[in-house]
């Protein structure tokens, strides 16, 4: 009897293209910049490198490195060796490869290294386009983190120490743009399963982050549809973007939005502003920090705040926002980041977390930060309470420039009028529309079945 085996167990093949629902994931966590071993087809970062510029003798400083190194062993030895070294230096490198713990490289590299965290995946994975499930386990192996913390899981939805007895309310504050491109990436360019995403991650959040007997809100918050304020700062500002100018796309962002306006919503946005300076005007209206230069002793000012915040985004410049109370950001399905969490990850206060920002610089917005500052030179310097000594000390006036420059464009504007009043902010009003909903959009009948899981949960 002859068996045809998919090529996928092949004992010749190296390349297994990352599985993009996994990648998508990880990239909400960690929001990467670089994939150095990729195909032009392949690449899941703007800035890649292909085996003709073979990254592993290119310069990864400041880089969030993603990294599924082809998986011969004589090659695995090296990417391991180059993640591990980008890591020492206090930059992240996270790595897919086969969880073969027998390895030199395992032993040598990853196991038992203060900087190393491993993430075993439970069951096999099914690589690029194949039917069937690879023929190893895998693992993810993250180099750079503090210590070996991680922020796991919580199945159990909300963290328990964040439910609050004498909440009046519960905002969810949903960056869309965010939203609406993870759902669109995980789709296959079809529009009507990016709607389904849409909504099944938004119906997941609710559902997380509800208080039984406190009334739960959304709020969307949408960018600028003008110039960004902040190009009129640095005209480069997130100039090394790429619009998708994909038909598909552009016809699928234009439905999401016809949706979001039939379910008695709307996207909320301010001329020149980004989704992360709404959000953070709305969270510095609705909750409380504390500005004093000392701890204030039995001060109760902060009673008077009776709501909870949650936002729903995976940009990392939102962590600014946890320097208020009561304010918790949902990243992947169960995933919780309160101020605790941020701060046993980061080693820093998050209040100073758009210092740290504008220390090391942020590739993926194209601003430069401070030469000669990484990851841990910005901790050192901002737990020591001498940035600005050790600015000075390590470019003069120009450094001190560019600081200045960078923090401008990380801090975000707290200060603005959002326009809320008359906003409806509640479940989606779907009840009695069934039939036109399902009559006027692609699929309409499967997205529907979503909205209304999603109603289910208010």
């Amino acid at each position: 009897m002859s068996t045809n085996l998919d090529p996928l167990f092949s004992s010749g093949k190296d390349d297994w293209e990352t599985p993009q629902d996994l990648f998508y994931e990880l990239n909400e966590e960690f929001h990467f910049t670089l994939d150095p071993c990729c195909t032009p087809e392949t690449a899941k970062c703007e800035k890649y490198y292909t085996e003709k510029e073979n990254g592993l003798i290119q310069d990864w400083d400041g880089e969030r490195v993603f990294c599924n190194p082809p998986y011969s062993s004589g090659m695995q030895d090296q990417w391991v060796r180059k993640c591990y070294e980008h890591g020492t230096k206090g930059y992240l490198a996270v790595m897919l490869i086969p969880a073969r713990t027998d390895t030199k490289r395992f032993h040598d590299y990853i196991l038992n290294h203060e900087n190393v965290e491993i993430r075993y995946i439970r069951g096999r994975l099914k690589f690029g386009d194949s039917l069937n499930s690879a023929p190893f386990p895998s693992m993810i192996v993250i180099f750079g983190r503090k210590g070996k913390v991680r922020m796991k899981r919580n199945n159990n939805f909300r963290p328990p120490e964040s439910l609050v007895e004498g909440t009046e309310e519960t905002l969810v504050l949903v960056d869309y743009s965010n939203l609406l491109y993870r759902a669109w990436f995980v789709s296959s360019k079809r529009a009507w399963v990016a709607y389904c995403k849409f909504f099944d991650m938004l119906r997941l959040c609710v559902k997380r982050s509800k208080q039984k007997g406190v009334p739960l809100k959304v709020i969307f918050a949408g960018e600028s549809k003008t110039k960004l304020k902040r190009c009129d700062i640095f005209e480069g500002y997130k100039g090394n973007r790429k619009p998708i100018n994909d038909d598909k796309f552009q016809k699928f962002r234009s439905g999401l939005e016809d949706i979001i306006r039939f379910l008695g919503w709307e996207v909320v946005s301010v001329e020149g502003a980004e989704a992360d300076d709404v959000i953070a005007s709305i969270v510095n209206k609705k909750c409380h920090r504390c500005l004093c230069t000392t701890p204030c002793e039995n001060c109760d000012c902060h009673l008077k705040y009776k709501t909870d915040v949650v936002i729903f985004s995976g940009d990392r410049d939102l962590q600014q926002c946890l320097a208020w109370d009561r304010v918790l950001i949902y990243r992947a399905p169960g995933l919780f980041v309160d101020r605790n969490a941020f701060e046993l990850e980061f080693g820093i206060p998050a209040a100073k977390y758009s210092v740290y920002k504008a220390l090391i610089g942020d590739k993926s917005d194209n601003i430069k930060g401070v030469e000669g500052f990484g990851p841990v030179h910005a901790r050192k310097a901002i737990n020591a309470g001498c940035v600005s000594e050790d600015i000075w000390e390590t470019g003069g006036k120009e450094a001190a420039e560019d600081f200045k420059l960078a923090l401008s464009l990380v801090n975000l504007n707290t200060k603005l009028e959002v326009p809320l009043d008359g906003l409806y902010l509640g479940p989606p009003l779907i009840k009695g529309k069934e039939d036109e909903f399902a009559k006027k959009f692609d699929k309409g009948r499967k997205v529907l079945l979503e909205v209304q899981r999603l109603a289910e949960e208010f």
